[in-house]
């Protein structure tokens, strides 16, 4: 899935360490995902780069990407 076209992705607790990502699409349509909750994510913010596992997340908002 392109992350040009996503617009948000929630997460929800699934079993054991997975988790499902209900993921929005700029377009309107939904689609949802099972993944391993202990898959690092990357970002950056105002003090730096940041790694945070998806378990640990709730609500992603996609603004556009970061040089």
């Amino acid at each position: 899935m392109p992350f040009d076209k996503i617009d948000r992705v929630f997460f929800e607790p699934g079993e054991g360490l997975d988790v499902i990502a209900v993921v929005t699409l700029k377009d309107g349509q939904q689609q949802s995902l099972v993944v391993k909750g202990t898959t690092p994510c990357y970002g950056v913010s105002d003090f730096g780069n940041v790694s945070i596992e998806l378990r640990h997340l709730r609500d992603v908002v996609f603004l556009g990407r970061a040089d």
